[in-house]
């Protein structure tokens, strides 16, 4: 069966596309400016929500050809020529297809839980047992024949080809239908008794005639002793002579008989001809015209007996042929169902992970929202705590550590989203150095590692996502520190090489960056090694397993490769391969805009979050930051306030709106009322859900500007001061990276 195969677009293609359909749907297509102006980046936005459908489709599309393929296979596997049974070692039946139960003539309901051995007759029972010892024993293919005892209905003979599963707990085995095969080889078996019989009757004449034979030729002799005139013995002489030579002739043909029949008919051919002799030999007969008689008819009847047997033997031996092709034939028909059902079981262990994955990354998703919720209160309550304190103050470095766990813990909501959820990069053109050299910082701040990094000054630009590349590079640095607890180098190499076609890390042939992580430490066997890249995997205790199956999956998605080698005793050295464009860029850094609150940046902000601690920690840093503050829980509220307050003549000058309330009116529906109200209004979208495709293309939505949670209180001034100066879209959160001018 043919099957169809979804496309799997490489990043390029995906990309080119996804500008195609753009373009399709935006008629005025304005100028994108600079790399990282904020048209640019709303461009980005846009095509990666695009690239983001299109993946979708493929998705879907997947999933219904795996659900249509398993439909097929289980109609395979139910309906097969033969029956499929799953057993434990005491024979005891786990699994069984509609064929099997009707081989056994029950039904299938009623026969799981039962032992298979109560089926097989009582004569056949000790094979079945000594067949469920020798499957269960070792790990190879196993079959034996037995007759099973259908109720009401006669015994069927089966062939049992089995073979035990991986755990060696369970075996499968199909049953096969032999019983015309066994009454053939029956009746075979009656033929050749049949023909032993009439050989030994055909002996049994054969001597009979020759001891006649002899007795009338001595007779004969004596007859001519005794003659007394010359006449009567000449003729007594002529006739023995004649007696003699038809009596050779006779046993010649005698013997060449039984030789023809012997070899010719299966040994039963000459019972009727010799009975037919003995019987007139019996009836005492001139000895010539015995001779004579017999001679005629045994040429005639062992011609017909030849003809006649060769007849049979061609039917006999077309039906054993017949027989033969049709046991082969099921043979490779139960071959050919085993590897459908052992496909089958592959398919539904590959839609059961594909649905384990869906399952996961829904649970990530609510799990990382009310996390970063709690994240919000701790990271915005310890950023305000820092702002009332002099950095000579005792709890200054406390409230620091604090607050980098709290980043740090953010950091791991990502990695589970990242990992789980599959997003998409969002991709820039970057140099790899400052990430390396950044990650390498804050990695191994406090740590009895050293670090050496050999970064090639030429070092060309990479399309990647600053974030997750930032991940990928802590992560593995931290995984180096940790496999040196007791101190050592780091060795970090960054340079430009040429894959041609053929190569190693099987890539695409074309420039890309190669950066190496050379550790100290105790190294790695290759079992671990083989494992060292899949979720859920750690040597660590309290490993979440995590960190390397993220860096993976970013690598791969950015179109790269990773490996690992070690030795004990020698350390591991990771490599990464990710495409460049060949060359080198000048990133420009912009300084960050003046956050000085002055009084034209005062003005009241409406807060909506379903979360009391939210919004008590919101109204704290507004306050602070010199902005009158008015809150509410859910998105009707909202609009009612913001509706008031336009009519009162004194509005809002910002929204900070929550994506996600639960049983309530979310933020996306309440910007769409609030927008109708005052097409001007200047929204902000704020979630837990950093992933969540309205926070990505938040200006599609209505909204001005998207701040991701948990957020500090240097990140809400930003926000705050970049719309009410620019009106430009922006987004925030507390990710390090540098932010576009405006």
């Amino acid at each position: 069966m043919a099957e169809r195969i979804v496309p799997q677009l490489n990043e390029a293609e995906l990309r080119r596309q996804a500008e195609e359909r753009l373009g399709e749907k935006i008629e005025t297509y304005l100028p994108l400016a600079t790399e990282e102006s904020p048209l640019r980046l709303h461009h980005e936005l846009l095509v990666h929500q695009v690239e983001l459908e299109m993946q979708n489709a493929e998705l879907r599309q997947t999933r219904e050809e795996l659900e249509t393929a398993l439909e097929q296979y289980t109609d395979l596997y139910e309906f097969a020529p033969v029956g499929y049974f799953t057993i434990d070692s005491s024979g005891t039946i786990s699994r069984v297809n509609l064929t099997g139960a009707g081989l056994v003539g029950v039904e299938r309901s009623q026969l799981v839980g039962r032992r298979l051995g109560l089926f097989v007759t009582a004569e056949a029972r000790p094979v079945f047992a000594d067949f469920l010892t020798k499957i269960f024993a070792s790990p190879g293919k196993e079959s034996c024949e037995v007759t099973l005892q259908k109720e009401g209905l006669s015994p069927i003979a089966v062939q049992i080809e089995a073979v035990t599963n991986p755990s060696g707990n369970e075996c499968r085995i199909a049953l096969i239908d032999i019983t015309e095969r066994f009454r053939g080889e029956v009746a075979l078996q009656e033929v050749e008794e049949a023909a032993e019989i009439a050989l030994k009757k055909v002996e049994d004449a054969a001597e009979v005639a020759h001891l006649k034979l002899k007795e009338a030729s001595d007779s004969a002799l004596k007859e001519e002793r005794e003659a007394s005139d010359a006449v009567r013995q000449k003729k007594a002489a002529s006739n023995v002579t004649k007696m003699i030579k038809s009596t050779e002739v006779a046993l010649r043909m005698v013997a060449a008989a039984s030789e023809v029949a012997r070899q010719k008919v299966g040994k039963a051919s000459e019972v009727a001809l010799q009975e037919e002799t003995s019987h007139e030999l019996c009836q005492g007969k001139e000895l010539s015209d015995v001779a004579r008689r017999r001679l005629e008819k045994s040429t005639a009847l062992a011609r017909q007996m030849v003809e006649r047997a060769a007849e049979v033997a061609r039917q006999k031996v077309e039906e054993t042929a017949e027989a033969l092709l049709r046991a082969l034939r099921r043979a490779h028909e139960a071959e050919s169902q085993i590897k459908l059902a052992e496909e089958r079981i592959r398919l539904e262990g590959l839609l059961f992970h594909s649905q384990k994955l869906e399952s996961l990354g829904v649970l990530a998703g609510g799990i990382a929202h009310d996390f970063n919720n709690i994240l919000t209160g701790i990271l915005g309550n310890i950023s305000l705590a820092q702002m009332f304190l002099d950095e000579t103050h005792k709890s200054s470095k406390p409230l620091g550590f604090a607050e980098k766990a709290a980043l740090r813990a953010a950091e791991l909501a990502t990695q589970l989203l990242t990992f789980a959820k599959g997003g998409a990069p969002v991709k820039k053109l970057t140099s790899l150095s400052n990430i390396i050299q950044e990650s390498v910082s804050l990695a191994l701040r406090g740590a009895n590692v050293n670090c050496v990094t050999r970064l090639a000054e030429d070092l060309h630009a990479v399309e990647a996502d600053d974030g997750q590349m930032s991940q990928v590079f802590h992560n593995i640095i931290i995984n180096a520190a940790q496999a040196m607890p007791g101190g050592g180098t780091l060795t970090i190499c960054a340079e430009n090489v040429t894959l041609s076609a053929g190569n190693q890390p099987a890539l695409p042939e074309g420039a890309y960056v190669r950066i190496t992580f050379a550790d100290e430490g105790s190294g790695m066997a290759e079992e671990i090694q083989s494992k060292i890249f899949d979720p859920y995997y750690s040597t660590k205790s309290g490993g979440s397993g995590l960190g390397l199956a993220s860096v993976h999956s970013i690598v791969k998605k950015h179109g790269g490769h990773i490996g690992v080698r070690s030795l004990i005793g020698s350390g591991a050295v990771f490599t990464i391969h990710l495409p460049s464009i060949g060359k080198p860029i000048i990133i420009a850094v912009c300084n960050e805009p003046n956050l000085a609150i002055d009084s034209d940046a005062k003005g009241k902000v409406l807060v909506m979050d379903d979360e009391a601690l939210i919004r008590n920690l919101a109204t704290q840093l507004l306050q602070h930051l010199g902005y009158g503050v008015t809150t509410c829980t859910n998105g009707e509220d909202a609009i009612t306030l913001y509706s008031a307050a336009m009519e009162s003549g004194a509005p809002f000058l910002t929204a900070i709106i929550d994506l996600t309330i639960p049983g309530a009116m979310g933020g996306k529906e309440a910007a769409h009322h609030i927008l109708a109200i005052d097409p001007a209004a200047r929204l902000i979208v704020s979630s837990g859900y950093s992933s969540d495709p309205v926070m990505s293309d938040f200006e599609s939505h209505g909204f001005c500007a998207a701040m991701a949670k948990p957020y500090r209180v240097s990140d809400l001034e930003r926000v705050l001061m970049r719309v009410k100066q620019s009106g430009h879209p922006i987004s925030s959160g507390t990710s390090s990276e540098k932010q576009p001018c405006i």
